[in-house]
């Protein structure tokens, strides 16, 4: 019996220590396949072609939310070939195509920067509300919302296209210039006129009518200008009782005018000197005289439209020094009008 507990003692732990030997081999080989693990792990991006670098930033992450967003990104951006590598100090061979750092610091609340914090001058990406989003779904929304913000971010921006620069004009050419718009307006009116010499102005037994027609050529620059006008008319009768003396008068004046226009309304006020070209003749005695008065004319002329237009006017003369009619035997038997009212309708053509 007591031989046989030294015997069997021995044995258990013979066998104890081969336990524990195989215990630590196995251990050994695990310890050792994860740390293989972790370094294939570790090699990110694992072949040549194009990675995202992937920071996470902010209090509002868990690893395994970590995880679950990495996982679904990656299978995002698998379909355009790149790759997802969480952010790390060893830095790869080659550099990333693109960075994107994802901030939350509340969990309902993500913010992607395609681009580092550090490297951002100003907000540029978008943010996302995820109390809405059941929390199974929640990483692919993110990963979706992060495939979204890289398709608008060029890896490699170009340089921006200059516009072709513009010739400057030669020197020895002055540029053009728009000539300013000339404000000159000529002017030509025609149309019939009546004179009247009233009684008072000529001790005759009537008032003297004398039908004529009247023309008038004006210029005008803006407001202001000048006229000629001339009145053509034929001869009339000055009774004075039962003495008749005929008169031809042919009145020509120049006349400073002022132009005043509302809208398509125009009224012209001229005022100047007249001459007019006097013939009297008294037929019983054949005898006729002719004499040049003088004296200062005023006119109004009232007009609408602005090439073609009608007008109509009215005018007077006053003549300071009357010439008296003189007929042997009968001596002195009247004098000539010192006033003459005029009144004229036509149509006047203007020019710029």
């Amino acid at each position: 019996m007591h031989r046989s507990l030294p015997s069997f003692l021995a044995r258990v732990a013979v066998a104890r220590g081969a336990r524990s030997a195989g215990v630590a081999v196995s251990f050994a080989l695990l310890f050792g396949w994860n740390g293989v693990a972790r370094a294939a792990e570790a090699k990110c991006p694992r072949g040549g072609g194009g990675w995202i670098d992937l920071l996470f930033s902010g209090t509002a992450w868990s690893p395994a939310q970590q995880e679950d967003v990495v996982r679904e990104l990656r299978i995002e951006l698998s379909r355009r070939s790149l790759e997802v590598c969480p952010h790390t100090e060893d830095l790869p061979a080659s550099p990333p195509v693109a960075v994107v750092t994802l901030l939350s610091s509340d969990p309902d609340r993500v913010s992607i920067v395609p681009s580092r914090l550090q490297d951002e001058g100003g907000f540029s990406g978008r943010t996302i509300r995820l109390g809405s989003i059941p929390e199974d779904a929640r990483a692919l929304a993110i990963a979706q919302a992060a495939d979204e913000a890289l398709r608008g971010v060029s890896a490699t921006p170009e340089p921006p296209v200059m516009p072709p620069a513009r010739e400057p004009p030669p020197k020895d050419l002055p540029a053009p210039t728009l000539a300013p718009a000339s404000t000159v307006r000529l002017a030509v009116s025609i149309g019939p006129m009546l004179e009247l010499a009233p009684t008072a102005f000529t001790a005759a037994g009537k008032t003297v009518l004398a039908p004529a027609m009247a023309l008038r050529v004006a210029v005008t620059n803006s407001r202001f200008g000048g006229s000629i006008g001339v009145v053509l008319g034929r001869s009339t009768d000055f009774v004075f009782d039962s003495v008749s003396i005929s008169q031809f008068r042919l009145p020509v004046d120049a006349s400073f005018r002022l132009v005043l226009r509302a809208g398509q309304l125009q009224g012209a006020l001229d005022a100047g000197a007249v001459l007019a070209l006097l013939r009297e003749e008294y037929a019983p005695a054949h005898r006729a005289h002719q004499e040049v008065e003088a004296g200062a004319r005023a006119g109004l002329t009232l007009s609408w439209g602005d090439r073609i237009v009608p007008f109509m006017g009215a005018s007077i003369e006053v003549l300071p020094s009357p010439f008296d009619f003189r007929f042997a035997p009968m001596g002195s038997i009247g004098h000539t009008s010192s006033l003459w009212l005029g009144f004229a309708l036509g149509m006047e053509v203007r020019w710029r």
